[in-house]
This record gives structure tokens, sequence and C-alpha cells, in this order.
């Protein structure tokens, strides 16, 4: 009867571990996602700039 009690905790705190780490992966997939967004607006506003002969200041 205890084997099972602490099996079912081990599963308990498996499951309890994977949620974490599936939470954790789905927050750093958020945040990539993010950084790649901010880079592509990035390279279309530079791509933009030169297209139409704007300079940057230089500072």
């Amino acid at each position: 009867m205890f084997e099972n009690r602490d099996t079912c905790r081990k599963i308990i705190q498996e499951k309890s571990l994977l949620s974490i780490f599936d939470m954790i992966a789905q927050e750093e997939e958020m945040m990539l996602r993010e950084r790649a967004r901010g880079t592509i607006n990035l390279q279309n506003n530079v791509t933009k700039q030169l297209s139409s002969g704007e300079v940057l200041d230089k500072k």
C-alpha cells in the first residue's frame, strides 16, 4: 500500500516538473518570437530607409 502511495507521489512530482518545464519552454519560445519579430521590423525599417535614400544621422 505504501509503495503505491510513493509511486503516486513520484508520478505527481514528475508531472509537476514536466508542467513547469513546459511552461518555461513556452515562455522561451514567446521571447524568441518577440525577438525575431523585432529583428524583422528593424530589417524592414532599414531596408525602407536605404531604398528611399534617407541617410541615417551619425552621432
